[in-house]
Formats: C-alpha cells, sequence, structure tokens
C-alpha cells in the first residue's frame, strides 16, 4: 500500500479523522487559551480512558 492510499483510509468526508482544527479568534487573551487547553486535555483524558460514550460521539456534527 502507498503512502497516498494510507492517507485516504484517514479520510472520511474529506477531513482526516486524526486531525484537530484549531482555529482561534485574532484578539485573545493568555487566560482563554490557558482555559481552551485545560478543556481540551480533560475531553482527550477521557476518550483515553474510554469515558465517553460512543452515543455521545454520534451527536457531535464538524462544521
Amino acid at each position: 500500500m502507498t503512502k497516498f492510499n494510507k492517507h485516504l483510509e484517514g479520510l472520511e468526508n474529506g477531513f482526516l479523522l486524526s486531525t484537530l482544527r484549531i482555529q482561534p479568534p485574532l484578539i485573545i487573551e493568555k487566560y482563554e487559551i490557558d482555559e481552551a487547553l485545560k478543556i481540551l486535555k480533560s475531553a482527550i483524558i477521557q476518550y483515553e480512558f474510554n469515558e465517553i460514550n460512543d452515543s455521545e460521539l454520534k451527536n457531535i456534527v464538524g462544521w
């Protein structure tokens, strides 16, 4: 299998499943970045330890 084919395996509806896109506003305070990273870290830990139900993930739709 070529690298390109492996790349395509990760695509679903035109988006890479392993990519997290973060797009903060142009003007943002440090405390807002700290809070966002705290929330993101918590979500990753919950996912890693299977603390998020698959049914919860079905309701999430990207933009």
